[in-house]
């Protein structure tokens, strides 16, 4: 009597269709992945930019009002009590009559 033996490779034979199956969960898998990077990339971007917004919005807050005080000040200086103080401290006279020189009027032709 003699045995039959039937010989068995290695590898179970799959479906040709199941061979896929892992390439298509690898592909799915990385981009699953790529997707959560980008997303965590544009939270982080977000955040950030938020924070850069907050801080230029409380510099512009500090500039409109260094402006305020700067043109409070230019006021100040420009009013008339102001320029009469400026007056006295500088040892200025007041001018009583101003002579003025009337200058023949000046010609002028284009040269061509």
């Amino acid at each position: 009597m003699m045995a039959s033996f039937k010989t068995r490779s290695a590898r179970p034979q799959l479906p040709a269709n199941q061979g896929a199956v892992p390439v298509v969960n690898l592909t799915l898998i990385g981009f699953v992945v790529v997707a959560v990077a980008v997303y965590l990339f544009q939270v982080n971007s977000l955040a950030t930019k938020g924070y850069e917004i907050r801080e230029l919005e409380s510099q512009i807050k500090e500039v409109r009002q260094q402006n305020q005080q700067l043109q409070l000040a230019a006021a100040e200086l420009e009013s008339l009590e102001s320029i009469k103080n400026k007056v006295a401290e500088l040892n200025m006279v007041a001018v009583g009559k101003a002579d003025f020189i009337n200058a023949a009027p000046v010609v002028v032709a284009a040269a061509r």
